[in-house]
């Protein structure tokens, strides 16, 4: 009997124990849904209530939903009469009837809502045998408050037969799901012998998760859990003594020895660990029949069991292993060569989207390689496989375009492609991209460009770039010998390298002097830096229209001129320079240098954004979290916020953090509260402070943990009362 239909069949022995009458519970529908229909009549011809006629219809069809058996309608409404939410009226017992159907319906979610209306007594009356039977009938849908309720019912054995054993089960589930005191409820857990606890407990210590990190008390856990065969404790611990992981001593034939211990658990990590080492000779000697064994048992199709409306879903072997197949098979030095098995397994990895066989598959269909050639599938993998940054799949996309292979040719998508894989360093690219900028194809003609590519390329040790370079550069061409300039910065020719771009700085070149006052700016000889800066201002060099402005701005080296910085601002954006429109965003503002508008604001930021500046992304979230000169948007928000943090920018980190912390667009999530705004504290940007400072967060007790962040706060919301169960235990 398969998992799915064993909670069926639980459900209808409930059935027996509580009847529910059905037809009163959708009689209750069908009467709110008419109360709903009329309201929508009457707010269908108001243009001013437009959003609200939108949202009661959206319950209409909802109740109508329901009334017909929908399941996750009958939860979505449940919430709705639970809370009293977007307009509906608050009705518990109802709540709780919407809650019931919904779980006999099979929609797990509804199990863990049923289970909190018994353990709290909503909308019926309070059962805590009730609540424990539905949380666990589907654990995967708890919440750590969930868990950590469980695990407190079982350790204290007063409204449940007690059984610590499965209390601390559930203490580590609700750690590992992510609950505010991970740190106390491992801890807890570990000196109780729980294994996972004492690894999950060591990898907080080496990360320095929520505590100072502490790596001898780490590696003492993390070897007490392993050395009693924890496969995910020996897989850690394997990969520190293979890559010397916090200057611990390598070791590969321990580190062997532990993959191979948790692989034989059945840890797939563990066992492509195993493999690798295997096929490198590492730890023992080279294996790659067993290797190629090991990636065979994950690469191939298989079922995983899955409980829910599909009882069974099909899903393909791990793209990791697959491509390592293709890589062994496409090999003429192994015995076990065999090209088409190499395609097969390259182009099941490169389906399941794994870059390197995107990279390689697309390579062998657009050249024919082992296969019948295909521009239209090769393009295809090589896009895939360029969007994540793979710099011979970006040179051969280019190539596709600018050769007009199965497509029109765009010369201007083949020069986007070309400079990306070129700025990832592959040579070929970077010889196109000079011939692109000084041929003015795909782009606008630059000879700077043009040449400082063409030095790259005579740095990687083309002979014919660099005499090039040098014949240009005794004609007197100011690019070119600012190009030397570069090709001697990257032969590490200090005297050389300064020698051409004071030549070409002389020469009038303006993206030679403002190189020049850089390095005029590193020497601290600030009069040399804002002649050279103004010299390339004066020919409207947008970098340097920006660096001025900035200085103008805070009155460094020149006398404060606000007006004038904002002017020069304004001529940076003109000219083209996208980052500047955040400093100009700024200006509008803040009043700099000129009145105060915030929709000429907005816009600048939002110019920003677009072009991905991760400050002006930051500065557009904020406009909309607080509703400034557009319709406040909690979750465009927090998307932006969201978006400015993994783009490392540190205000976006804090106020992703805020996010998490006040419930802003997103769940709380004190956890990820924490991780964002101390990663954004460690920056110590200014602004950063500023804002922790206002909040009445103390940046200190950041490092402490989401305990003592809580305390800090001038103002936070209380946790559940689940967690308050906690308290006795610790």
């Amino acid at each position: 009997m398969n998992g799915y239909q064993n909670i069926m069949n639980k459900i209808k022995i409930k059935d027996k124990d509580f009847e529910i009458d059905k037809t009163t519970i959708r009689w209750q529908l069908m009467m709110k849904g008419a109360a709903i229909y009329d309201l929508t009549e009457q707010l269908k011809d108001d243009a001013d209530a437009r959003d609200e006629f939108i949202l009661f219809s959206k319950h209409l069809m909802r109740h109508t939903a329901a009334i017909n058996g929908d399941s996750e309608s009958l939860f979505t409404l449940g919430n709705y009469y639970l809370e009293g939410l977007r307009g509906i009226e608050k009705d518990e017992k109802l709540a709780f009837n919407l809650f019931f159907l919904s779980a006999h319906g099979a929609y797990f979610p509804a199990f863990v809502m049923l289970a909190r209306c018994y353990a709290n007594g909503i909308g019926i009356e309070r059962d805590i045998k009730e609540a424990v039977y539905w949380f666990e009938l589907e654990l995967d849908y708890c919440s750590y408050s969930d868990l950590a309720f469980l695990g407190s019912l079982y350790w204290d054995g007063k409204e449940v037969v007690q059984n610590r054993q499965l209390a601390i089960t559930y203490f580590v589930k609700s750690a590992d799901a992510g609950h505010p005191n991970k740190f106390n409820l491992y801890q807890f857990a570990a000196n109780e012998g729980n294994l996972h606890a004492q690894y999950a407990l060591s990898v907080l210590y080496f990360e320095g998760i929520l505590i100072p990190q502490n790596i001898q008390i780490a590696i003492k856990l993390l070897k007490k859990s392993a050395s009693q065969g924890y496969p995910l404790a020996e897989l850690y611990l394997g990969k520190i003594y293979i890559n010397n992981h916090y200057d611990i001593e390598t070791n590969p034939q321990l580190a062997i020895k532990l993959f191979r211990s948790a692989a034989e658990k059945g840890n797939k990590d563990a066992a492509i660990n195993l493999a690798q080492c295997l096929l490198d000779g590492i730890g023992e000697s080279e294996n790659i029949d067993e290797a190629v064994k090991i990636w065979k048992k994950y690469a191939k199709e298989y079922n995983r069991h899955f409980v829910g409306s599909s009882y069974y879903k099909h899903v393909p072997g791990d793209a990791h292993c697959q491509y390592m197949l293709a890589l062994v098979y496409s090999d003429e030095k192994l015995p076990e060569y065999n090209i088409k098995e190499a395609i097969k397994w390259l182009r099941r990895s490169a389906e399941q989207g794994h870059r390197f066989a995107q990279e390689s598959l697309g390579y062998y269909l657009l050249t024919g390689t082992n296969v019948k050639q295909n521009v239209k599938e090769a393009r295809h993998f090589l896009y895939k496989a360029a969007i994540q940054n793979l710099s011979v799949a970006q040179f051969y996309l280019a190539e596709i375009y600018s050769n007009g292979q199965g497509i029109q040719p765009n010369q201007k998508e083949a020069f986007k492609w070309y400079k990306k894989s070129a700025e990832a360093g592959f040579i070929p690219a970077m010889r196109m991209v000079s011939n692109y900028y000084l041929q003015g194809v795909g782009t606008a003609k630059n000879e700077v460009e043009g040449y400082y590519f063409l030095a790259l390329v005579a740095a990687s040790g083309k002979e014919e770039a660099l005499a090039t370079l040098n014949k240009l550069a005794t004609e007197g061409n100011a690019a070119a010998i600012l190009a030397l300039s570069c090709y001697y910065e990257q032969k590490q020719t200090p005297k050389l390298q300064r020698k051409f771009l004071e030549e070409a700085a002389n020469k009038g070149l303006a993206a030679a002097q403002r190189k020049l006052a850089a390095r005029y700016y590193d020497e601290k000889n600030y009069e040399q830096f804002i002649k050279y800066l103004r010299l390339a201002a004066d020919q409207d060099d947008p970098e340097s229209l920006v660096f001025l402005s900035l200085e103008y701005e805070n009155g460094i080296n020149v006398t404060k001129n606000l007006e004038k910085s904002f002017q020069l601002m304004k001529r940076a954006v003109d000219k083209g320079h996208i980052d500047a429109n955040y400093f100009l965003g700024n200006f509008y503002r803040d009043a700099t240098g000129t009145p105060t508008n915030q929709l000429k604001a907005y816009e600048c930021f939002k110019k920003a954004a677009d072009a991905g500046n991760s400050d002006g992304i930051d500065r557009l979230g904020s406009f909309y979290k607080y509703g400034i000169v557009v319709r406040p948007d909690a979750k465009k928000a927090f998307r932006l916020f969201q978006k400015a943090a993994m783009l490392g920018n540190p205000k976006g980190e804090c106020n992703l953090g805020i996010c998490y912390l006040e419930g802003i667009g997103c769940e709380n999530d004190y956890d990820l509260a924490l991780k964002w705004i101390s990663r954004a504290v460690k920056t110590n940007h200014p602004g950063v402070m500023y804002q922790i400072k206002s909040l009445g967060l103390d940046a200190n007790d950041l490092y402490a943990g989401i305990q003592k962040l809580q305390q800090s706060r001038k103002k936070y919301k209380p946790e559940k009362q689940f967690d308050a169960l906690l308290d006795e235990i610790f």
